[in-house]
Protein backbone atom coordinates (compact mmCIF):
# COMPACT_ATOMS: atom_id res chain seq x y z
CA UNK A 1 0.00 0.00 0.00
CA UNK A 2 2.51 2.36 1.12
CA UNK A 3 4.59 1.33 -2.24
CA UNK A 4 1.93 2.13 -4.11
CA UNK A 5 1.16 5.71 -2.81
CA UNK A 6 4.85 6.71 -3.42
CA UNK A 7 4.56 5.62 -6.91
CA UNK A 8 1.66 7.16 -7.81
CA UNK A 9 3.24 10.20 -6.30
CA UNK A 10 6.37 10.20 -8.12
CA UNK A 11 4.73 9.37 -11.33
CA UNK A 12 2.57 12.89 -10.59
CA UNK A 13 4.98 14.52 -10.26
CA UNK A 14 7.31 13.07 -13.39
CA UNK A 15 3.94 13.94 -15.37
CA UNK A 16 4.11 17.54 -14.04
CA UNK A 17 7.55 17.83 -14.77
CA UNK A 18 7.93 16.45 -17.96
CA UNK A 19 5.02 18.15 -19.11
CA UNK A 20 4.81 21.47 -21.94
CA UNK A 21 3.36 23.28 -18.94
CA UNK A 22 5.74 23.01 -16.52
CA UNK A 23 8.53 24.29 -19.48
CA UNK A 24 7.96 28.03 -18.54
CA UNK A 25 9.69 27.08 -15.19
CA UNK A 26 11.73 24.94 -15.99
CA UNK A 27 12.70 27.85 -19.16
CA UNK A 28 12.80 30.47 -16.18
CA UNK A 29 15.20 27.66 -14.05
CA UNK A 30 17.45 26.66 -16.96
CA UNK A 31 18.11 30.19 -18.13
CA UNK A 32 19.53 31.19 -14.56
CA UNK A 33 21.44 28.17 -14.22
CA UNK A 34 22.97 28.98 -17.77
CA UNK A 35 23.37 32.59 -16.79
CA UNK A 36 25.52 31.41 -13.70
CA UNK A 37 27.80 28.68 -15.54
CA UNK A 38 28.29 32.34 -17.97
CA UNK A 39 29.17 34.04 -14.82
CA UNK A 40 31.33 31.29 -13.76
CA UNK A 41 33.49 31.62 -16.90
CA UNK A 42 33.24 35.17 -17.37
CA UNK A 43 33.90 36.08 -13.69
CA UNK A 44 30.79 38.06 -13.11
CA UNK A 45 31.38 38.60 -9.44
CA UNK A 46 33.86 38.23 -7.25
CA UNK A 47 35.60 39.79 -4.08
CA UNK A 48 39.11 41.32 -3.73
CA UNK A 49 39.49 39.87 0.01
CA UNK A 50 42.16 37.03 -1.89
CA UNK A 51 44.34 39.92 -3.49
CA UNK A 52 41.90 39.36 -6.56
CA UNK A 53 42.44 43.04 -8.61
CA UNK A 54 39.06 44.64 -9.22
CA UNK A 55 37.23 44.74 -12.26
CA UNK A 56 38.14 47.06 -14.63
CA UNK A 57 34.61 49.15 -14.76
CA UNK A 58 35.15 49.30 -11.50
CA UNK A 59 33.48 52.67 -10.50
CA UNK A 60 33.74 54.89 -7.39
CA UNK A 61 31.69 58.02 -6.51
CA UNK A 62 33.24 60.94 -5.62
CA UNK A 63 31.64 64.12 -4.20
CA UNK A 64 32.98 67.58 -4.90
CA UNK A 65 31.93 69.22 -1.92
CA UNK A 66 29.73 72.10 -4.24
CA UNK A 67 26.19 70.56 -3.18
CA UNK A 68 25.96 69.13 -6.53
CA UNK A 69 25.52 65.19 -7.23
CA UNK A 70 28.63 62.89 -6.82
CA UNK A 71 30.89 62.29 -9.62
CA UNK A 72 30.84 58.85 -10.78
CA UNK A 73 34.97 58.07 -11.93
CA UNK A 74 36.24 54.83 -12.48
CA UNK A 75 38.64 53.36 -9.96
CA UNK A 76 41.93 53.60 -12.73
CA UNK A 77 41.03 57.47 -13.41
CA UNK A 78 41.04 58.33 -9.49
CA UNK A 79 44.21 59.92 -9.05
CA UNK A 80 43.92 62.07 -11.99
CA UNK A 81 40.62 63.32 -10.52
CA UNK A 82 42.03 64.49 -7.34
CA UNK A 83 44.68 65.89 -8.99
CA UNK A 84 42.14 68.52 -11.20
CA UNK A 85 39.84 68.32 -7.70
CA UNK A 86 41.73 68.38 -4.39
CA UNK A 87 39.08 69.09 -2.24
CA UNK A 88 37.01 66.05 -3.03
CA UNK A 89 36.21 63.32 -1.14
CA UNK A 90 34.92 59.68 -1.28
CA UNK A 91 33.12 60.21 1.71
CA UNK A 92 29.42 60.47 0.52
CA UNK A 93 27.16 63.26 2.68
CA UNK A 94 23.90 61.35 2.20
CA UNK A 95 22.58 57.54 3.09
CA UNK A 96 21.83 57.42 -0.23
CA UNK A 97 21.40 58.95 -3.82
CA UNK A 98 22.21 59.05 -7.28
CA UNK A 99 24.28 60.69 -10.01
CA UNK A 100 23.65 64.03 -12.03
CA UNK A 101 22.44 61.88 -14.72
CA UNK A 102 21.02 59.00 -12.76
CA UNK A 103 23.16 56.52 -14.14
CA UNK A 104 24.42 55.39 -10.68
CA UNK A 105 22.61 54.96 -7.19
CA UNK A 106 24.29 54.75 -4.18
CA UNK A 107 24.46 53.40 -0.52
CA UNK A 108 26.69 54.22 2.27
CA UNK A 109 26.47 53.69 5.56
CA UNK A 110 29.08 55.05 8.54
CA UNK A 111 31.61 52.46 9.62
CA UNK A 112 33.28 54.81 11.83
CA UNK A 113 34.20 58.28 11.96
CA UNK A 114 36.09 59.81 8.84
CA UNK A 115 34.95 55.93 7.24
CA UNK A 116 32.08 54.43 5.04
CA UNK A 117 31.31 51.55 3.80
CA UNK A 118 29.78 52.28 -0.34
CA UNK A 119 27.53 50.40 -2.45
CA UNK A 120 27.21 51.31 -5.91
CA UNK A 121 25.39 50.41 -8.14
CA UNK A 122 24.49 51.26 -12.44
CA UNK A 123 20.69 51.33 -13.50
CA UNK A 124 21.30 50.67 -17.15
CA UNK A 125 21.02 47.45 -19.70
CA UNK A 126 23.73 46.24 -17.29
CA UNK A 127 23.97 45.38 -13.96
CA UNK A 128 27.33 46.67 -12.39
CA UNK A 129 27.19 46.27 -8.71
CA UNK A 130 30.19 47.96 -6.81
CA UNK A 131 31.16 47.83 -3.03
CA UNK A 132 33.79 49.49 -1.38
CA UNK A 133 35.28 50.98 2.14
CA UNK A 134 36.34 54.40 1.60
CA UNK A 135 37.87 57.06 3.81
CA UNK A 136 38.54 60.98 2.40
CA UNK A 137 40.71 60.74 -0.36
CA UNK A 138 41.67 55.91 0.10
CA UNK A 139 39.37 53.32 -0.63
CA UNK A 140 39.57 49.61 -0.61
CA UNK A 141 37.61 47.72 -3.30
CA UNK A 142 35.30 44.79 -1.52
CA UNK A 143 32.99 43.22 -4.49
CA UNK A 144 32.54 43.97 -7.72
CA UNK A 145 29.59 42.35 -9.68
CA UNK A 146 28.74 42.85 -13.56
CA UNK A 147 26.25 41.24 -15.24
CA UNK A 148 25.84 42.57 -19.47
CA UNK A 149 22.77 41.61 -21.13
CA UNK A 150 24.98 39.51 -23.48
CA UNK A 151 25.56 37.17 -20.73
CA UNK A 152 21.46 36.88 -20.97
CA UNK A 153 21.92 36.22 -24.17
CA UNK A 154 24.08 33.16 -23.56
CA UNK A 155 22.40 31.83 -20.61
CA UNK A 156 18.74 31.85 -22.67
CA UNK A 157 19.37 28.99 -25.01
CA UNK A 158 21.46 27.27 -22.08
CA UNK A 159 18.22 27.26 -20.39
CA UNK A 160 15.99 26.66 -23.30
CA UNK A 161 18.51 23.53 -23.50
CA UNK A 162 18.17 22.48 -19.91
CA UNK A 163 14.85 22.94 -19.94
CA UNK A 164 14.18 20.27 -22.88
CA UNK A 165 16.93 17.90 -21.28
CA UNK A 166 14.60 18.15 -17.95
CA UNK A 167 11.59 17.38 -20.04
CA UNK A 168 12.74 14.61 -22.64
CA UNK A 169 14.51 12.83 -19.08
CA UNK A 170 11.57 12.59 -17.43
CA UNK A 171 9.30 11.55 -20.19
CA UNK A 172 12.22 8.48 -21.08
CA UNK A 173 11.63 7.35 -16.59
CA UNK A 174 7.92 7.70 -17.44
CA UNK A 175 7.88 5.70 -20.08
CA UNK A 176 10.07 2.83 -18.38
CA UNK A 177 8.28 2.72 -15.22
CA UNK A 178 5.18 2.23 -17.21
CA UNK A 179 6.61 -0.24 -18.90
CA UNK A 180 7.43 -1.94 -15.88
CA UNK A 181 4.50 -1.39 -14.86
CA UNK A 182 2.74 -3.49 -17.01
CA UNK A 183 4.68 -6.63 -16.51
CA UNK A 184 8.10 -5.62 -19.16
CA UNK A 185 5.32 -5.77 -21.94
CA UNK A 186 4.48 -2.17 -23.71
CA UNK A 187 1.27 -1.37 -23.24
CA UNK A 188 -1.03 -1.04 -26.59
CA UNK A 189 -1.90 1.99 -27.29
Amino acid sequence: MHKRVVNKALNFALVIFGSVWFMPISFFVGTRVGLELVCVQAGCSHTMDHGDPPHSSFTVLIDRGQGEHPDAVLLSDIQDFFAKHPEATLLMPNRAGATANLAWEYHAESQSPGRQFVRVEHLDSSRMTFAYSASTQTLQPLKSEVVNVGHMMVGMPLGLLLAELVRVAIMRVRRRAEALGSGGKPKAR
